[in-house]
């Protein structure tokens, strides 16, 4: 009886996750390439390697700040 209501109670668990994860799957857009905003010039590196032609890359750091010392400016917000 116990192993019974672990399994429903599993498999209620994974159509759950599956049911409230559907939502959010959308086809991809064409509306051009996806923007990624990071910290540092390392990140913006790796990004660009991963992502190919399908991101825009933007880093908060040019590399010549240190990023132990850095303030973020509004500006950065709309990066």
């Amino acid at each position: 009886m116990r192993v019974r209501a672990v399994a429903l109670a599993a498999a209620l668990t994974i159509f759950g996750a599956v049911f409230l994860a559907f939502p959010f799957c959308s086809p991809a857009s064409a509306s051009g390439p996806l923007n990624v905003v990071v910290t540092i010039p390392v990140l913006k590196d790796l990004a660009i390697q991963v992502g190919g032609p399908h991101v825009s890359v933007h880093s908060l750091l040019s590399g010549l700040e240190s990023e132990h010392t850095y303030s973020p400016k509004p500006s950065d917000l709309v990066a």
